[in-house]
């Protein structure tokens, strides 16, 4: 096969103007991954905010007041309640009225007048995790200022630690979520309009047509793989792009090499839209089937939680997953400014997932071409 070959170039034509001169195809291609771009930028915080916290202030004095007062005025706070009682803050929690309970006991201010680190009691709703733990720290940090310690505190009489946050030093969850939201979208575009490919031509009736073409699996694929190459990477940038100016996310790398790697992971996820397509009878059961795998892909990825945090079984299968490595190299471009020698593990593992997943895709289109 020539790379040039009239043939490919033929097919490649027919394919990009199938997805171009498709009003509603140009519109799904592009709209959606906007809106869910300014979408899911608001709606995915990971900030925890208007927060209920019920404090029983055993103390009353000028100290305890100075607490709640500083932790009143926290951005995390929505209102204070004032309970009269362990239990009821206990009942209050059970209720899922208040996420945190404070508890000051009756010696706080005097331990402070006497410089004996005082102790607080919280009580933290465990049915909300995640937004308990992120509380808790924030009120630790406030405690910890005045030389007040939790009930939990390990070290009676800790060292003052000063807290310094490398590469997001506001801690602006924005920074991460729409650097990250580029290749996830992108991913969905790509996998879009390579799993509707075959299926569309099964649907339209032009599948036949196909069989007794003169162009072979290989530029078959080659051309079925085109679209997404030409059309994700420009909309990625396009999302970076909205993320510095919309969102004022700062951005320390190299355009370059970040438009490298949106190429790079685009090649990495067109042979599973390409399979996806092989299996489908309709655009319906491709869209579906999109869906199906893009699911996990996000979860599993880093973004809605940790790669440490899953367990071993699942942190394996995630090594299979694109998304995995383009996260890493967007947020590291982003705000650690990576160079290429940075990347280039990543990069390298997207081009092996791409490689694997495109030979598969061959061997799949062909035995259904057959």
């Amino acid at each position: 096969m020539k790379l040039f070959s009239p043939t490919l170039w033929a097919q490649i034509i027919k394919e990009l103007l199938c997805v171009l001169r498709d009003k509603k195809a140009r519109v799904g291609l592009i709209a959606p991954p906007l809106m869910q771009l300014f979408i899911f930028s608001f709606a995915v915080t990971l900030d925890v905010k208007n927060i209920d916290i019920g404090v029983y202030d055993m103390d009353g004095g000028a100290y305890a007041q100075e607490f709640v007062s500083s932790v009143a005025a926290s951005k995390f706070v929505g209102k204070i309640v004032a309970v009269s009682s362990q239990e009821e803050v206990e009942q209050s929690i059970v209720n899922g009225k208040n996420l945190v309970g404070i508890i000051i006991p009756q010696n706080f201010s005097r331990d402070i007048i006497n410089k004996t680190p005082p102790k607080i009691e919280l009580i933290v709703d465990g049915r909300r995790a995640n937004a308990g733990q992120i509380v808790v720290s924030y009120i630790e940090t406030i405690a910890n200022s005045m030389g007040v310690f939790t009930k939990t505190a390990v070290d009676k009489n800790p060292d003052r630690t000063g807290i310094r946050y490398w590469f997001n030093p506001t801690l602006n969850y924005f920074w991460f979520v729409v650097p990250s939201l580029a290749p996830l979208l992108v991913s969905m575009s790509a996998l879009g309009v390579t799993s509707m490919s075959i299926a569309r031509e099964r649907e339209l009736g032009t599948f036949d047509q196909l069989l007794v073409s003169p162009a072979t699996y290989v530029e078959i694929i080659i051309a079925k793989a085109m679209p997404a190459m030409i059309i994700g990477p420009p909309l990625g940038m396009f999302m970076v792009f909205a993320a510095l100016t919309f969102f004022g996310v700062p951005f320390t790398g190299n355009f370059f090499l970040l438009l490298l790697s949106l190429f790079v992971h685009v090649y990495a996820v067109i042979g599973l839209g390409l399979i996806i397509s092989a299996f489908s009878q309709t655009q319906q059961q491709a869209i579906l089937g999109v869906f199906t795998i893009m699911v996990p892909m996000v979860l599993m990825s880093g973004f809605a939680t940790p790669y440490e945090n899953m367990p071993q079984f699942l942190q394996d299968i995630a090594l299979s997953i694109p998304n995995l490595y383009t996260l890493r190299i967007v947020q590291g471009i982003f705000l650690k400014g990576q160079g290429f020698m940075d990347v280039l593990p990543s990069l390298m593992a997207l081009m092996i997932i791409g490689t694997l997943s495109l030979t598969a895709s061959y061997f799949i289109v062909r035995n259904k071409l057959q």
